[in-house]
């Protein structure tokens, strides 16, 4: 419920199981109809305007298109993932070069790295994918190590159930 307030990030993130389950017909029915459809579903997601969700789909892809065994070749397979992005990217050029213009002509492009990754995760986070209240707790008052923003949207746990069910 918290992300319904970033449409955005929300409109670009349901692309994701469409665009892999095209990806993996691709690769099992060897049809380039469900090429065309990932791509056209890629697209939706880059239209959607949130670039975080699409940059976890394509290395998401890339890794299913590497690891997961098929029949094809992993050559094949890496020609299939290249023919599905390059198309997408074909499709949302509409959108993907006025938005480069812009990415240059805006007051962003000159931001510091300290200033752009001031408020970036900090890897010791990654714990609270495991261990949501280790550095602090706020029902409680608890409180240590370094002071990061006590927010939701940085936790990340995930339950026990999802890890047991991943493994």
């Amino acid at each position: 419920m918290h992300y319904t307030a970033y449409l955005n990030l929300l409109i670009s993130s349901i692309w994701l199981p469409l665009t892999l389950l095209c990806l993996h017909q691709a690769f099992q029915k060897r049809d380039k109809r469900w090429v065309a459809a990932g791509a056209i579903s890629l697209t939706m997601q880059i239209l959607g305007g949130h670039p975080q969700p699409t940059l976890y789909t394509l290395v998401l892809l890339f890794f299913y298109t590497l690891v997961f065994p098929f029949r094809l070749s992993v050559f094949q397979r890496l020609k299939t993932f290249l023919f599905l992005v390059l198309l997408a990217i074909a499709l949302s050029a509409v959108v993907l070069i006025p938005a480069a213009e812009l990415t240059r002509l805006s007051t962003r492009s000159e931001l510091s790295f300290e200033t752009v990754t001031r408020d970036s995760l900090h890897p010791l986070l990654l714990t609270r994918l495991l261990l949501p209240n280790l550095f602090d707790n706020p029902k409680i008052g608890v409180t240590w190590g370094p002071t990061w923003r006590h927010v939701s949207d940085n936790v990340g746990y995930v339950g026990i159930v999802s890890w047991f069910l991943l493994f």
